[in-house]
C-alpha cells in the first residue's frame, strides 16, 4: 500500500499473507528513506521483531509464553532478525523480562542492561487484583477501587468519577 502526502513524502507498506505488516518505509518526495522498518511475526501472530533501518537496523526482540504474553524484550538489539533465528547470539542495550501470575498480574519486572546487573521491581496484588505494593512501596485504594495514594501521589477524585 501506498500513500502520497501533500508535502511530497510518500509512506509504502507491505504485508504478509495474513495481513500483518512486515515492511514500512516513510520516504522523501526524491526517494530516501527517512524512517524504515522491518517486522517479523511468530505463528500466533504476536510480532518477534522490530527492526529500524533509519537506526542502522537495530530495533527490539519480543518473547512471549503459552498464553501469548509478552515476558520478555530485549532492546536496540544490533540485528533483530538474527537474534530471532539464532537466540542469544547479538548484543542488546538492555533485557525487559515479565512475570506474571495466572490471572495476569505483575508480579516482577527485571530489567538487565547487556553485560551488567539485574535490577527487580516486586509487585503484591490483593485479591481484588489490585497493587498493593511495587517495589516495597505501599499503594492504597478507595471503596470503590480507585488508586487513592502510592506513596508520590494523593489522588483526589469529584463526583463525576467512582473514586
Amino acid at each position: 500500500m501506498k500513500t502520497t502526502f501533500g508535502n511530497g513524502m510518500k509512506s509504502e507498506v507491505a504485508y504478509d499473507g495474513f495481513r500483518r505488516p512486515t515492511d514500512i518505509a516513510h520516504k522523501t518526495s526524491g526517494g530516501t528513506e527517512r524512517a524504515g522498518f522491518e517486522y517479523g511475526w511468530d505463528p500466533n501472530d504476536n510480532p518477534d521483531y522490530e527492526e529500524r533501518r533509519h537506526r542502522s537496523g537495530t530495533g527490539d526482540v519480543y518473547f512471549y509464553d503459552k498464553a501469548n504474553r509478552l515476558t520478555k524484550v530485549l532492546r536496540d538489539v544490533t540485528d533483530p532478525s538474527a537474534e530471532v533465528a539464532s537466540p542469544g547470539t547479538y548484543s542488546y542495550v538492555d533485557k525487559s523480562e515479565y512475570l506474571m501470575d495466572d490471572v495476569f498480574n505483575l508480579v516482577q519486572y527485571k530489567v538487565t542492561p547487556y553485560g551488567g546487573s539485574t535490577t527487580t521491581t516486586s509487585y503484591t496484588t490483593n485479591c481484588m487484583n489490585e497493587y498493593t505494593a511495587v517495589g516495597g512501596v505501599t499503594h492504597t485504594y478507595t471503596d470503590n477501587g480507585a488508586l487513592k495514594d502510592d506513596n508520590v501521589q494523593l489522588y483526589k477524585y469529584d463526583a463525576h468519577t467512582t473514586g
